[in-house]
């Protein structure tokens, strides 16, 4: 991710795809080339990306980040899913949980509920 660091998000890119045409089966690589998408505002083709990441190897912060991805795309629905995931597998993963928190706030907003205090059902759910 150096090149990205740099502002170089093209040649990482680039490098990413290699790495995948040579090793196909890296959740690793999957994941990175779906971070830089991202970055990029690419986010149908990093939800790709992450999917593959998440069908390799399936960990909290491959959840994490696939839902963070829908999350973007605006598919709240498929994302909370997926941060419930990341939550189950690591539940020290406080990002996870931040991100659980705010689409359950924001579907409180959509309602018309206050957003003031989290609803005692909304806390069940992110214990």
């Amino acid at each position: 991710m150096m090149l990205a660091d740099q502002g170089r998000l093209d040649e990482a890119i680039a490098i990413y795809r290699k790495g995948i045409e040579a090793k196909r089966k890296s959740a690793v690589l999957h994941s990175g080339l779906g971070i830089l998408l991202l970055r990029q505002g690419k986010i149908d083709e990093a939800v790709t990306e992450l999917q593959l990441s998440v069908s390799i190897q399936p960990d909290s912060t491959a959840f994490n980040n696939l839902g963070l991805a829908l999350t973007l795309k605006g598919r709240i629905d498929e994302a909370l899913p997926c941060y419930k995931k990341a939550v189950k597998l690591e539940p020290g993963n406080a990002e996870a949980h931040y991100n659980i928190a705010n689409i359950l706030l924001s579907k409180d907003e959509l309602e018309g509920q206050s957003t003031n205090m989290i609803s005692s059902e909304n806390k069940s759910k992110l214990l």
